[in-house]
């Protein structure tokens, strides 16, 4: 009996003490001596100050679903500094979308700041989610009417290869910002691929004279001299863009297909494997490069580079014509059909395609396909 009275009064105790510690904590947290969401706060600021911003951001979170709203202002203001330096980290580090889902969660805290969307557009049109890039400008410009977004967004339509856009809103660029020399570069480089050479060389000398360390400027320019076949003001623009920033291989291309202009292929080659060795995923440095073995009369060579090139980029027909035309120089013929097939494939109405074919069939006694092939390329240069 008196066992049972001992066990029901450690009981009743036990109920007793935990209404006061309740009771007590209640009084406690009603006095404000302890907050919940400041204990994470508190975690939230170390992470932040050490720059760990995965476990900041945890701790803020934490915090926010625990505030009632004491620190509300703080902890947004922290997460969006949060989340913006994360996203800068995963770019460092080329974690791209990554990256996209933190400014997604940026432009969800912030839908009207026209910086957000500026950023995620850049990066989408980095990846070449060109479309995606352009509701973001959309937006910027809705917001902000801001010349750059203008300029940004026609950047995106070059790349995208609607040239004509592109223009379009260079212009309106200029039309709001005249010293915008990035407006004039990009309108220069959507009238170079639209092959209006003189008025690319114009726009980019403009983006030079407003800003003279603009790379791409240069870049284009000596790109339309170098298509122009004035070579040495290509080698001179190039020279200036690799002196401004060495790290792009561009500036290394557009002068080495200038010396390969004025067969001095040596140079040619030196600036064409500094470019690989700067960027060694790019298709367009090893074809070029084969190119200029091939003019060399270098054939093995230039089979090895163009087969790197098809390797890397194998929707590119430029790697297999070149690759085609060493082979005919080897008289290696049904490898020459087979390369200039491949390469028509990807791109019909390639006239030289066909004629490096009709040379081989004409090689092997086939004279029916080559004079078929020869009619072809003579009806795609009309």
């Amino acid at each position: 009996m008196k066992g049972n009275l001992k066990e029901a009064a450690m009981r009743y105790q036990r109920v007793i003490m935990t209404m006061i510690f309740s009771i007590l904590a209640m009084v406690i947290l009603a006095m404000g001596c302890i907050n919940p969401a400041k204990i994470y706060v508190d975690q939230g600021e170390k992470f932040y100050i050490e720059w760990q911003w995965g476990d900041a951001i945890t701790a803020y979170n934490k915090a926010k679903e625990l505030d009632g709203g004491r620190y509300e202002k703080m902890i947004e203001g922290r997460l969006t500094t949060c989340y913006e330096y994360r996203a800068r980290d995963y770019l460092k580090n080329g974690d791209v979308f990554k990256a996209l889902e933190d400014y997604n969660k940026l432009i969800e805290m912030e839908p009207q700041n026209a910086a957000r969307y500026f950023k995620r557009g850049t990066v989408y049109s980095g990846v070449s989610l060109y479309d995606l890039a352009i509701s973001d400008f959309n937006k910027v410009i809705e917001l902000t009417n801001s010349p750059t977004a203008y300029c940004k967004r026609g950047h995106t339509y070059k790349d995208k290869g609607d040239n004509d856009k592109a223009i379009a809103d260079c212009t309106k660029a200029i039309e709001l910002d005249p010293r915008l020399a990035e407006a004039y570069e990009t309108r220069g480089s959507a009238y170079f691929f639209k092959q209006d050479y003189d008025t690319a060389i114009a726009d980019c000398t403009k983006a030079i004279e407003i800003n003279s360390e603009l790379t791409e400027a240069y870049e284009t320019r000596g790109a339309a001299y170098s298509v122009k076949l004035d070579y040495d003001k290509a080698i001179s623009d190039a020279t200036k863009a690799i002196e401004i920033d060495p790290e792009p291989g561009t500036g290394y291309l557009i002068r080495g297909s200038a010396y390969l202009g004025k067969r001095d292929i040596d140079k040619a080659i030196a600036d064409f494997t500094k470019a690989i060795e700067i960027d060694p995923r790019y298709a367009e440095y090893y074809t070029t490069r084969g190119v200029a073995y091939l003019v060399k009369q270098d054939y093995d060579k230039a089979i090895s580079d163009t087969t790197k090139a098809i390797e890397i980029e194998p929707g590119d027909a430029g790697g297999y014509l070149v690759r085609g035309t060493a082979y005919f120089f080897k008289q290696e013929y049904n490898k020459v059909i087979s390369d200039a097939t491949n390469a028509i494939e990807i791109k019909p109405k390639c006239a030289e395609c066909y004629k490096i074919r009709s040379a081989a069939y004409a090689k092997i006694g086939n004279n029916g396909k080559a004079v078929d092939d020869l009619n072809k390329a003579t009806e795609l240069e009309k």
